[in-house]
């Protein structure tokens, strides 16, 4: 009873124009109805992650990833005109370091590392 007295009160407070509004059915477009026709798109596929978008910290290109408790992070660097083999893997190897400092608070193991080519490198590492 009391619900219907407000529905009328609000009914005769709005405006005319309003309750025009609200009453109007919606003209659809024809995206409207493929959506609708579309039977696939609410089921979901099933497609593996994208795998992270590499940062960049200075001059070193990095991706973190964890997998099962072990850390990856594949890094590459720029090829300085001042630069050699040496300098690059210690850049890398450095890097590696820090960024396992940070993630395990000081206590984690490098369990491998590689190089593959002079400015490509991937570590991983598991914290203790």
């Amino acid at each position: 009873m009391i619900r219907i007295a407000i529905i009328l009160l609000l009914a005769l407070t709005l405006p005319a124009n309003a309750q025009l509004q609200r009453w109007e059915p919606k003209q659809l477009t024809l995206s409207d109805h493929l959506y609708r026709l579309c039977i696939f798109c609410t089921i979901p596929v099933g497609d593996p992650p994208l795998p992270a978008m590499p940062r960049e910290s200075g001059d070193v290109w990095y991706r973190h990833e964890v997998l099962a408790g072990t850390h990856t992070l594949r890094l590459s660097t720029t090829d300085l005109v001042v630069d050699s083999h040496a300098w690059r893997g210690e850049r890398l190897i450095a890097f590696a370091n820090r960024v396992a400092g940070q993630t395990c608070n000081g206590r984690y193991r490098m369990i491998r590392a590689a190089r593959h080519t002079t400015t490509v490198g991937q570590f991983s590492f598991r914290c203790a």
